[in-house]
């Protein structure tokens, strides 16, 4: 259910691009925490957690936490970074807290094809043991899936990754 939620915030955020073409990381993410609460999620932006982490989600079950990591695109070592921060620095991956997310804000033309390439770039990537980098069948343009083995726990740490179009140049 919250990755549907996130799909229709996405869409949300990105219907109001103009607002968000040039914003801070910060100020994206606050907006996705903000509307998280309007759906009654108990989420929160830049709360310590092994670090600050941009995304927050508990849920009613106190097992449940889910933990999003948000990074303007720039370039896929950038977001490898915070693929390492999500993984090694916030998230414990028990039992759980075995579910993540990278949320990309892409705020340059052809989001698709730097999504694509940020897909490619963590495919190649060995800095994530027993790395497997799958389709999202829920939307396949704009989300994949990674799982790989979490240092801490030793058990599958699964991440969606999430493409946020929001490149807005009008010529007109």
């Amino acid at each position: 259910v919250l990755n549907e939620d996130l799909d229709q915030l996405i869409q949300s955020i990105q219907e109001r691009k103009q607002i968000y073409c040039d914003a801070e990381e910060d100020v994206i993410s606050m907006a996705i925490v903000d509307l998280l609460k309007q759906r009654q999620y108990y989420a929160e932006h830049d709360p310590k957690i092994g670090g600050h982490v941009d995304i927050l989600v508990r849920g009613r079950d106190p097992k449940f936490l889910w933990l999003g990591e948000a990074k303007r695109d720039y370039g896929p070592k950038w977001l490898e970074e915070g693929m390492e921060q999500l993984s090694n620095r916030y998230a414990d991956g028990s039992a759980g807290r075995d579910y993540g997310g990278m949320l990309v804000y892409i705020q340059g033309m052809k989001a698709a094809q730097i999504f694509k390439n940020w897909r490619e770039a963590l495919a190649a990537s060995t800095q994530f043991e027993d790395l497997q980098v799958t389709d999202c069948t829920r939307n396949m343009h704009a989300a994949f899936n990674s799982t790989h083995t979490h240092n801490t726990s030793g058990l599958p740490y699964h991440v969606r990754h999430m493409a946020v179009g929001l490149y807005h140049k009008p010529t007109k």
